[in-house]
């Protein structure tokens, strides 16, 4: 309900933008995003972001603490040193 795909006062129970969603192979909210980079005319960079966000990174699910520490040290340096403020930033930066 909170994307905006879902009306009870249609007979499927969708919005025009729940339509297109239930069509895609993918989580709801990556769907959304896939389909607002269209509406805005950036597809390119939605896709890569979304790409990365599919997907679990094992280094950040380890339970090594050391390499944890270790991967969260460099992701630190790397956001700064591309002037970025998040991991979806720097995806698109990349």
């Amino acid at each position: 309900n909170d994307l905006g795909a879902l009306d009870d006062a249609t007979a499927d129970g969708l919005t025009p933008l729940g339509r297109h969603l239930a069509a895609l192979p993918c989580h709801p909210r990556l769907g959304k995003i896939l389909v607002l980079g269209c509406l805005f005319s950036v597809p390119e960079p939605v896709l890569s972001i979304c790409a990365a966000m599919s997907g679990r990174s094992p280094l950040m699910t380890t339970q090594d603490t050391q390499k944890r520490t270790a991967w969260q040290t460099e992701r630190h340096q790397l956001l700064h040193r591309l002037g970025a403020r998040s991991d979806h930033c720097a995806w698109v930066v990349l």
